[in-house]
């Protein structure tokens, strides 16, 4: 348990290979209610384009980016989504589509929702994601620091531990 809780404090920081911060964090679905939909029964479109991984189910861990000048000026394509998550020794891989354009000053919400996500209690242990334009182009790349940390190199059996003449 020590151990599950320590990879999930290393989990938290955020490397950016550009733009302003990514937050992220899990959002229960009654969060995302809105006083109009008691009246219409819609979700209503705001400065939130919103892209899940199970579109019926709205609660779950979200990453939120504000739609930089470059995503606004370009069609987003697709984005893609690589989380470790707690317990799960496969990496999850996900390919997302948005359902409309981006404008600048708006936020893109990019969720794991439904049998996606294990629960509130978990954060991931490790993210990477890109989001592309139509032809497959990166426009932002955003990741967790333990996805950014390169592996130790494999043990080859030929050192001589420092304190032992060699």
């Amino acid at each position: 348990m020590f151990l599950l809780a320590l990879l999930t404090a290393c989990s938290t920081p955020t490397t950016q290979t550009s733009g302003p911060a990514t937050e992220h964090r899990y959002i229960p679905e009654e969060d995302f209610f809105r006083i109009s939909e008691y009246f219409t029964g819609q979700e209503p479109e705001t400065d939130r384009i919103y892209v899940r991984t199970d579109p019926e189910v709205r609660g779950g861990y979200f990453w939120i980016l504000p739609i930089t000048k470059e995503m606004s000026q370009r069609d987003i394509g697709e984005i893609h989504l690589s989380v470790q998550i707690p317990g799960d020794p496969e990496m999850k891989e996900f390919t997302l589509e948005p359902e409309r354009s981006a404008s600048s000053g708006a936020t893109l919400w990019i969720g794991l929702t439904g049998l996606d996500w294990p629960g509130i209690q978990f954060g991931p242990v490790a993210w990477n994601l890109q989001i592309l334009d139509p032809e497959g182009k990166v426009l932002e790349e955003r990741e967790s620091y333990l996805w950014s940390v390169d592996s130790p190199p494999a043990a080859t059996g030929t050192q001589t531990p420092a304190n032992e003449p060699s």
